[in-house]
């Protein structure tokens, strides 16, 4: 099931997990780091080897921008009263639909949910492995995964399928990458993010 394979993507530190409870907030915008203080999250990323990688894993590609509707979630274990996942649920409107193997009938126009795996409280973002909230004035080109349970979508391999169009230089769009994946160091995970970016852009934003 997607839903479970996309909870195996981010392994945080239990100390960062504890550190995120009480969290309720619903703001309207994309908050820029330089209005908090950044807490990067280390995480172990899904693997992505390639742009063409990248584009065959996608169930749904779509360029688009956030609505400014966005909500943070937490799911908590009943059992033993704890916080097991955070995350920010945005909002996102279709402007261009290019592949869609989802479950659903999507359309030009459409809204979807996009886990965004950033949240913030009042003094301190947190982003998984470097991972940058959307921004209301920016557009987007996102390669999706689906958890159909959870009724969202979701950038894949966390900093490699959500990619800024409006970037006028190319440049990661993370200021810094914590990760322990892909027998890679921190510079050539971005490094790879970088390519891989650029690649899609070459394909898709004509």
């Amino acid at each position: 099931m997607e839903g479970t394979k996309n909870k195996n993507i981010i392994l945080i530190f239990t100390t960062a997990l504890l550190a995120v409870i009480a969290i309720g907030l619903i703001y309207s915008n994309g908050i820029k780091a330089t209005d908090h203080q950044v807490e990067i999250l280390p995480a172990k990323l899904e693997i992505v080897e390639s742009f063409d990688h990248l584009d065959d894993m996608s169930v749904l590609i779509v360029k688009g921008t956030m609505t400014g509707d966005r909500s943070i979630i937490q799911e908590v274990d009943p059992e033993y009263n704890q916080v097991i996942d955070t995350y920010t649920r945005t909002t996102f409107e279709i402007t261009d639909l290019i592949k869609n193997q989802s479950s659903k009938e999507l359309n030009t126009g459409d809204r979807i949910a996009i886990r965004e795996n950033s949240w913030t409280d009042e003094k301190t973002t947190y982003a998984i492995a470097g991972y940058k909230l959307m921004e209301k004035e920016n557009e987007y080109l996102l390669f999706l995964g689906e958890d159909s349970e959870n009724d969202y979508f979701y950038p894949r391999g966390v900093l490699f399928g959500k990619i800024n169009t409006n970037e006028s230089t190319m440049k990661s769009q993370e200021d810094k990458i914590a990760s322990f994946s892909l027998n890679l160091t921190n510079d050539e995970v971005n490094d790879l993010v970088l390519k891989i970016h650029s690649d899609a852009l070459a394909k898709y934003n004509k």
